[in-house]
């Protein structure tokens, strides 16, 4: 390790997130006495891999509001045609 290593490591970790970075370089330590950045790269994959049922998981339950968007898009897409109609009639009346 030299004074360039946090530069070579932050240009290949720059795109894992400090905190999954973090947990991942301690997961590694526990269980052997060196960490390389391929490891810490592999092992945050593994962490994002075993939080994603959670995630999946949550984007499953229904929210309320959206509902309430759908249904006012329905109703402002069938009150389209009326209003529609009722531009045409009133072109009508005035010519």
């Amino acid at each position: 390790m030299d004074e360039y290593t946090p530069d070579a490591w932050s240009d290949l970790l720059d795109d894992v997130p400090f905190d999954v970075a973090k947990a991942a370089v301690v997961r590694i330590a526990k269980r052997q006495p060196w960490v390389a950045p391929a490891e810490i790269r592999a092992e945050a994959n593994a962490i994002w891999a075993e939080q994603q049922p959670a995630c999946r998981a949550m984007a499953a339950v229904p929210d309320p509001a959206i509902g309430e968007i759908e249904a006012a898009d329905a109703k402002h897409r069938g009150l389209a045609p009326l209003r529609q109609i009722l531009a045409e009639l009133n072109l009508r009346r005035r010519a």
